[in-house]
């Protein structure tokens, strides 16, 4: 997605400094001598431009329709996890909180990064609730549904 919105950013700065110079040379060109062969590559590089701002909206669209359905998949359980990592970060700055307890929970998201084995790991995002529930380096079961974890039940004496 990134490569095909610095692509899309290329071709519409490309396109746009074409489509000016090509414009300005043709039109001059067009009022002197009633005819000229740059304002068809002046349209090129208005489609150029135009394809640029496409791969930009096209790929743009898609990131944030991914974003929004990051939640919606079937259930999934996973009786064997490692607990990985936990972490809360604020939402109004981005910024990683390590003593979480201290914020109003309203202004944090938890995640917990889990290892399903195979050394395959994902990330999760979870209530204050689950994330309370979970510990790093436990072993449990997991249920998430798409990048949210549900529920974790710690398998007690796990090594």
């Amino acid at each position: 997605m990134s490569l095909l919105i610095i692509v899309g950013f290329m071709l519409l700065g490309l396109g746009g400094f074409l489509a000016v110079a090509l414009g300005l040379m043709g039109g001059a060109q067009l009022a002197g001598t009633g005819e000229s062969p740059l304002m068809l590559a002046f349209g090129g590089a208005l489609g150029m431009a135009a394809l640029g701002a496409l791969l930009i909206g096209v790929a743009s669209g898609y990131g944030l329709w991914l974003h929004r359905n990051r939640f919606r998949a079937p259930v999934q359980v996973f009786p064997y996890v490692y607990v990985v990592a936990r972490y809360a970060v604020d939402i109004h700055t981005g910024e990683l909180v390590p003593y979480w307890y201290d914020y109003a929970p309203e202004n944090l998201r938890y995640y917990v990064r889990l290892d399903h084995g195979r050394g395959v790991q994902e990330e999760y995002e979870c209530a204050l609730e689950t994330f309370q529930q979970v510990g790093e380096g436990m072993w449990g079961e997991a249920t998430c549904q798409g990048q949210w974890l549900c529920a974790f039940r710690a398998h007690r004496g796990a090594q």
